[in-house]
Order: structure tokens, then sequence, then C-alpha cells
């Protein structure tokens, strides 16, 4: 998606961003994910704005005040973080952010901060702003609580989708590939299980 928005929009003007949530990822934060926003965004624009060279002096070389010691980008608040994405958002003609497996995302970070309501907030206050997708797996309190007037649409493996995936994922694994090749009805019926379990995943 972000190479084909890439091609469709080359103008200078326009900004494209993304982050990938991954609950693996140990110490993603909403702070962390805006500030990647924040700078995949301000790297594509000829000149580093000025309030992206402030906050930079107040929160990465802590220089705000002589005496004052250094601040970590993380001790910025989300309001912060949402504000200079919104400055940087307003240098560009359009602006495409995109979000991936938003579900993914704890809802509580390392810090105990409510990292998934902070991001989903941060989302609503630059929809009308930004060209945004977000995609996620079904799930009923977000679409609740911060979705449930945004257009939607839902997608859908099919049966043959999941059961090629699956075929493909045995012939790539050694062992279940020599297995398969001994007993033939063996893979038939892994490739069954798994396609009517996927629930179009």
């Amino acid at each position: 998606m972000i190479d084909h928005l890439a091609a469709v929009y080359p103008e200078s003007n326009v900004g494209i961003a993304w982050v990938h949530c991954d609950y693996k990822a140990e110490g993603q934060t909403s702070a962390g994910l805006l500030s990647s926003l924040i700078r995949q965004l301000a790297e594509q624009l000829s000149e580093l704005p000025q309030e992206v060279k402030l906050f930079h002096k107040a929160y990465i070389d802590g220089t705000r005040r002589a005496r004052e010691p250094a601040l970590k980008s993380s001790n910025a608040t989300t309001e912060e973080l949402i504000r200079l994405l919104l400055s940087v958002i307003s240098k560009f003609t359009i602006a495409f952010i995109l979000v991936d497996a938003f579900d993914e995302l704890p809802e509580l970070d390392h810090n105990g901060r409510r990292s998934r309501d902070e991001l989903a907030s941060a989302f609503r206050s630059i929809a009308e702003t930004t060209k945004l997708l977000v995609t996620s797996r079904p799930h009923q309190d977000l679409e609740r609580r911060f979705f449930i007037d945004c257009p939607r649409i839902d997608i859908y493996a099919s049966l043959e989708d999941v059961r090629s995936y699956v075929e493909l994922s045995m012939q790539q694994h050694p062992n279940l590939h020599t297995l398969t090749l001994r007993e033939p009805d063996l893979k038939q019926d892994i490739c069954d299980k798994i396609s009517k379990n996927a629930g179009g995943m």
C-alpha cells in the first residue's frame, strides 16, 4: 500500500507515513508510534520544521533551561506529540497515515499508560486533516469507543487463500514436507482442518 501511494502521489507536497503495531515488540508505546510518524513525515520535507527543532531541543538535548536535566522523548505528553504531528501534517497538501494491526497494541504499555486509548484519541484528532487508514482484527471495544462512526471495510480470506497458504507453508517446512510426501492423506487433512477453522483470518 505504501509503494502504491508513493507511485500515485509522487509529488513532494504529499506526506506518507506508517506504523505497525506488534504485541511482541517490547516497549511499543503510543508516544513511540506518534514519534515515528512525526519523524517519517518531517524527513520528507525539504526543511525541518522549526517546531520539530524546538521539540528536539527540549526533549532530546534537554536545553529548555540550562539547569534543567535532559528530558526523554517518552516524557512528552500525548497532547504535545499530537500538536507536533498536526503541525508537521499541515506542511503537506495531503498526508496519508497508515496504522497496521492496531488491535495488537497492548492496552497498557510498560509504564502503565493506556497506550491504545491514547493512540486512538490521537487518530481521532488528526482524522479531519489526514487520510487515515487503520487496520485491525474485529475488536468490539475499539469499534464502539473510537471508530463507531468511521467507514469500515471488512476483509476475509477465502478458504482457497487459506488452503494455498497452508500448502505453501508445509512445502517450505522441511519436516512437514517430508512427512506429507509420505502421507498424502495427512496433508489433505491438515489443509482441510486449518482452512475450516481459520474463520476468515
